[in-house]
């Protein structure tokens, strides 16, 4: 996890249905909720999924 805090709750829906955090990760698939020291520095420090698409996209092409 790229943040320092502490996980307060764990999904337990994906024990028995991990596919549920492929298939729907923003809503019955997500992971954990955390409390984290620092939420602004957090948040500002976290990638956008637009930029984890470009950013995966680059790194996939050194494979080409």
């Amino acid at each position: 996890m790229p943040v320092d805090g502490t996980v307060i709750r764990a999904n337990p829906l994906l024990r028995t249905h991990p596919r549920l955090a492929i298939e729907v990760p923003y809503d019955a698939g997500w992971l954990i909720e955390a409390r984290v020291a620092e939420p602004a520095a957090t948040v500002a420090g976290l990638v956008s999924a637009a930029g984890m698409r470009e950013r995966t996209a680059r790194e996939l092409g050194e494979f080409d």
